[in-house]
């Protein structure tokens, strides 16, 4: 019984596999991706604000340097902390730490690229 449902579990991953890399290439994302999408944000925002805050020459909206490269951190960091740790393993005081991040986000959006 036993090696039946392995049998089964492996034919299961194999359909799995196939049908999100189609669904992949033909639509750009997976429903895989759906399943956890704060993640697959997560991971897409990520790397580019590392960048951003990299190659950044000048401050394009109106937020003073010293508060731009704090927001810019905080936002790092919440994404950094969804990617890498579950939010049910987080403490109190990192999980208003993430929010605070997410909100900065969500309130500077704008103003993080355009000079508004």
């Amino acid at each position: 019984m036993l090696e039946k449902i392995i049998h089964l579990s492996f034919f299961i991953k194999i359909k799995r596999f196939f049908l999100f890399n189609f669904q992949k290439m033909t639509r750009g994302f997976s429903d895989r991706d759906l399943w956890s999408l704060d993640v697959t944000i997560s991971k897409f925002c990520l790397p580019r604000l590392k960048r951003y805050k990299e190659i950044k020459k000048e401050i394009i909206s109106n937020i003073p340097q010293e508060n731009f490269d704090e927001i810019l951190d905080k936002i790092i960091y919440s994404f950094d902390k969804i990617i890498n740790q579950f939010e049910l393993d987080m403490n109190k005081k990192e999980y208003n730490k993430t929010e605070e991040g997410l909100i900065l986000f969500v309130n500077n959006f704008y103003k993080i690229w355009r000079k508004l």
